[in-house]
């Protein structure tokens, strides 16, 4: 019986050293295995990465000729087959896949239609029957997900000269920071507010005078009855609090800034004909670049010279979208984002495309919004201003009305910042 004891205790030392190892060494894997429903057979490789303590899976299930792609960020402490159930709908060409993975997690409603691949806030926005006969069996089978949720509670923030109304949606996991001329409005997943940073000025055309470095959103000092500024603000994004910059000279208010490269923002004044770029964390701008020199310019893909003069003469604003041949050929379009391997673009007339990876020939329709502009792409969720509101979109929220604001009808370039919180 001793014996027993001490085999069985030497056993559960092994697995517990051998589980030690594999979530301390094991920094991917690629796993397939089989589901099987409704008289048929989905082949699941199910692909596992481990980057930034984050852990990622890319599923891919197979049926036939149609293929069906799923993603989710969940820490299942690196264990396989992270799948447990599919839940389907077959009617003739139209089939839809629901996954069910452990934990009870969920993830967007994919269903084909003949050769085309679409997600659920698509079939939703066109209001296609089968999808909701397909979403009323989830529910009478007990599935409920915010994904299926279309109110949200509404709340009001208002300020001197304007007010912002905002959903309750997303804000658990993002924070968000709106311009209001002479300050901002600030939404996080604990308080919502606003603060004046401009005092009785006013900065309309924020365009050219703002933009967001990494959780920071900063904004030139810059007054209609001055010709130059010594100040740029540095305003945390989670929460509006501020800092500032104390310039060394003085700089034109024609100035503008060019755009972000490797987390530094870099700003042109063409007056002076310089260049320079802000450090944040030493609250410093540096010059990089005068006349007859060669500043910098981000083409999409990787920093180059440009000549100051060029620079000078009309605003030269860094490229925001990526380069991908492959999309560009087959789709005629370059507004193209990526996120965690994944890439995002939008058509001539507004359809939002998602792309697993840059060899797979595999493209599903997200939704479509063809005033959708400014749109960014954080952690594989979707953000982007149409009309007056600023919508997220997510696999598992869908897409969703987030912040309305009057002011988005005439002002949208750098009008908003999102950061994903962190835990």
């Amino acid at each position: 019986m001793k014996k027993v004891v001490e085999y069985l205790l030497a056993l559960a030392l092994f697995f517990l050293v051998f589980q030690f190892i594999v979530n301390i060494f094991i920094k991917e894997y690629k796993y397939k295995y089989v589901i099987k429903k409704e008289n048929k057979t989905y082949q699941i490789t199910e692909e596992f990465q481990y980057k930034n303590k984050k852990s990622f899976y890319n599923f891919k299930i197979e049926e036939n000729n149609k293929t069906y792609h799923y993603f989710l960020s969940h820490n299942y402490h690196k264990k396989k087959q992270v799948i447990k159930d599919l839940e389907v709908y077959n009617n003739n060409e139209f089939n839809c896949i629901f996954p069910i993975f452990k934990d009870d997690k969920y993830s967007n409603i994919i269903c084909s239609d003949n050769n085309n691949i679409y997600g659920y806030a698509y079939l939703k926005q066109i209001n296609d029957p089968r999808l909701n006969d397909f979403e009323k069996k989830l529910k009478e089978k007990g599935y409920n997900t915010i994904l299926w949720e279309s109110e949200s509670e509404q709340k009001i923030i208002d300020s001197y000269k304007t007010n912002l109304t905002y959903y309750n949606n997303f804000t658990k996991n993002y924070s968000f920071l709106i311009w209001k001329y002479n300050g901002v409005y600030f939404i996080n997943n604990k308080e919502a507010g606003s603060k004046d940073i401009l005092g009785d000025n006013d900065i309309y055309e924020i365009e050219k005078h703002a933009i967001s470095v990494k959780e920071n959103y900063l904004v030139m000092d810059i007054d209609e009855n001055i010709s130059d500024f010594t100040k740029i603000y540095i305003i945390k994004i989670k929460d509006g609090s501020q800092d500032y910059i104390d310039l060394d000279e003085r700089i034109s208010k024609n100035s503008y800034f060019n755009g972000v490269y490797d987390d530094t923002a870099y700003i042109t004044d063409p007056d002076a004909k310089k260049q320079y770029k802000v450090n944040v964390r030493k609250k410093k701008l540096e010059q990089i670049a005068q006349e007859d020199e060669k500043g910098k310019y981000y083409n999409g893909k990787h920093i180059e010279d440009k000549a100051m003069d060029e620079l000078s003469s009309t605003n030269v604003y860094f490229k925001n979208s990526i380069i991908n041949s492959t999309i560009t050929k087959k789709h005629n379009v370059t507004d193209i984002k990526q996120s965690n391997g994944h890439y995002y673009f939008k058509t001539n007339n507004g359809n939002i495309y998602f792309k697993p990876s840059e060899k797979s020939n595999y493209e599903i329709l997200l939704f479509t919004m063809p005033t959708f502009k400014e749109w960014t792409v954080i952690d594989d969720d979707i953000f982007g201003i149409s009309n007056d509101t600023l919508y997220g979109y997510s696999n598992e929220y869908g897409l969703k009305p987030l912040i309305r604001y009057s002011e988005f009808l005439y002002h949208t370039k750098n009008m908003y910042s999102v950061i994903k919180n962190t835990k």
